[in-house]
């Protein structure tokens, strides 16, 4: 591994030297096992998904968003969002829980998302 006689030292993790925020890096690191598992138990994303997902990609359009915009992208991708049927049971709605589009079936995340009415 190239060091420079400047530097007198480089660190280096899987091939990677290591030059500003080496603090995030190593942290990122040992956090690798709970970030790969986090979206396996929450989105049932398995691994051979996992390593086609192009991390750079998405960070970099992330931050081209607006903070809103990139904050409303994140809840999407988490499903967060506050539907008719989370409302309901929170007791922020007095009506019912229904989709308020085809009238059929409780508004989720997952039914907004095939509803049969167009929104």
């Amino acid at each position: 591994m190239p060091v420079l006689k400047a530097e007198g030292c480089a660190v280096y993790i899987e091939n990677r030297k290591i030059t500003s925020m080496m603090q995030l890096t190593a942290l990122e690191k040992w956090q690798e096992k709970e970030a790969r598992s986090y979206p396996l138990q929450r989105h049932g994303i398995m691994d051979e998904i996992f390593h086609n997902i192009h991390w750079q990609s998405l960070h970099f359009a992330l931050k081209k968003l607006s903070p809103h915009r990139r904050a409303t992208a994140v809840k999407t991708i988490h499903r967060p969002f506050p539907t008719q049927d989370i409302l309901y049971r929170q007791g922020r709605v007095a009506m019912c829980s229904f989709c308020p589009r085809c009238l059929q079936e409780a508004e989720t995340n997952e039914h907004v998302y095939r509803c049969s009415q167009p929104g």
